[in-house]
């Protein structure tokens, strides 16, 4: 019994190290695609800003927007520009 116990621990601890590399890579991969797409997020954001006169463009991703009104969401039109401007 003891030895199925310590078997079973070992195999659940590579199991754990193999999910931990998994998570890590993706990780990384992500801040990787983020680098990569962020600036020219950014570059269309900008456009579409003073093309329309925006005063203020938030970021509903961060924690800290408690409110936003649903009509006024560009994140649709940014990503429809985006694509037009950065064709894969």
């Amino acid at each position: 019994m003891k030895e199925k116990e310590a078997a079973y621990q070992k195999k659940f601890r590579d199991y754990q190290l193999v999910v931990k590399d998994a998570n890590e890579e993706l990780q990384a991969r992500d801040q990787d695609l983020s680098k990569k797409l962020i600036p020219g997020i950014v570059k269309v954001i900008t456009t579409i800003a003073e093309k329309e006169k925006y005063t203020l463009i938030l970021d509903i991703g961060t924690p800290n927007i408690v409110f936003h009104a649903k009509a006024n969401d560009l994140t649709n039109k940014v990503v429809e520009e985006f694509d037009k401007t950065y064709k894969p």
